[in-house]
Order: C-alpha cells, then sequence, then structure tokens
C-alpha cells in the first residue's frame, strides 16, 4: 500500500488508471477463477484473496507480477512473455472457456 507523508499531494499522473489498477485487476482474475473451480482465490465469496490466486496462476506457470500502490494494472509472467491484464484474461478463458468472466 502507498504511504504519503502530510503535505504530499497526487497528481493526475499519480491517480491515472486507479479505478483500472492492481486491486481490480486482481479482483477480476480471482472471480475468474472462482468460475473456472479454484478454491481459496475469494475472501468471503466476494474479495480477492491475493495469495490463492498467486498460488493458482503458480500452478498454470504464471506469475503475478504486483505492482501496488497505484500504478498501472497488474502484468504477469508466463515462460520469457509479459502479459498485460488482457492477454492473461484471455489464455486463462482459453483454458478455461466455460468460467464466465
Amino acid at each position: 500500500m502507498a504511504k504519503f507523508d502530510k503535505g504530499t499531494t497526487l497528481d493526475t499522473k499519480d491517480l491515472e488508471n486507479v479505478a483500472g489498477g492492481t486491486y481490480i485487476d486482481s479482483m477480476q482474475v480471482c472471480h475468474f477463477l472462482n468460475q473456472a473451480g479454484y478454491d481459496n482465490v475469494l475472501k468471503g465469496g466476494v474479495l480477492p484473496n491475493l495469495d490463492g490466486m498467486r498460488s493458482a496462476l503458480n500452478d498454470m506457470g504464471i506469475t503475478s507480477n504486483d505492482h501496488g500502490g497505484f500504478s498501472k494494472g497488474n502484468t504477469y509472467t508466463m515462460g520469457d512473455k509479459t502479459l498485460t491484464q488482457d492477454e492473461l484474461m484471455k489464455v486463462l478463458q482459453d483454458k478455461f472457456p466455460n468460467a464466465k468472466g
């Protein structure tokens, strides 16, 4: 989580893509993996369990590169390729065509 000292201000660049940032990306992945039948990817059936998500992805040979804070969306590594959020979701949809997401 980003930590800011008193008096620190965030500019437009800092706030860019906050709504589409890492937490929303992780939530999308967790909910999709839950639909695909993975357990332990949601807390209370709603909130993302990031450790469970990372574990499920690792089982598929995919590493989540968490950026945290106010950065752009997550990236993922599969083999020697870096995947964007959209590319990861395409991989997951191809792997689990019956899951909703």
